[in-house]
């Protein structure tokens, strides 16, 4: 699975182990577990959210814009100037 855009990565729950962390597209409709997230070349933001649940939606999170690659259960994250 490959996109480009907004790119929002979170913390799941140890339940969902190994793939415990999320990337989806700013919404959790478009939510891929993964085992591990790589970052390369992107600017990173981080989110808080104190009234969100954290089971429908995260309370905190890390969100860039770059280009996605998930592969082997690992989300690779590039700038989309360097793909």
């Amino acid at each position: 699975m490959n996109w480009r855009g907004r790119v929002r990565v979170y913390w799941n729950t140890h339940a969902d182990s190994p793939l415990v962390w999320s990337v989806d597209r700013g919404e959790t409709s478009t939510e891929v577990h993964v085992r591990e997230v790589y970052f390369a070349g992107v600017t990173i933001m981080t989110h808080h959210r104190p009234a969100a649940d954290n089971i429908t939606e995260p309370r905190g999170w890390v969100e860039c814009y770059g280009a996605v690659e998930i592969l082997h259960d690992r989300a690779t994250i590039t700038s989309i100037s360097e793909v």
